[in-house]
């Protein structure tokens, strides 16, 4: 995506995989609530972090990308 736009696109995070994910969505309660502790609600944090601090987003931009039809 950097490439095609000429412009960086940084990643904003990786998120682990975790059940307690799933079933935290499930039941309505988001994961960094229900369980701050784990790997997978602190990376969320982070992107939120992450999200809330940048300057300018992509919102907007043509991306030059189309779905993939089989």
């Amino acid at each position: 995506l950097s490439t095609a736009l000429g412009a960086p696109v940084p990643l904003l995070g990786q998120i682990p995989l975790d059940t307690r994910l799933r079933e935290s969505g499930d039941a309505g309660v988001p994961l960094v609530l229900s369980h701050p502790e784990a790997a997978a609600a602190k990376e969320l944090a982070g992107v939120a972090q992450r999200l809330g601090t940048r300057a300018r987003g992509l919102a907007g931009m043509s991306l030059n990308i189309s779905p993939v039809r089989k």
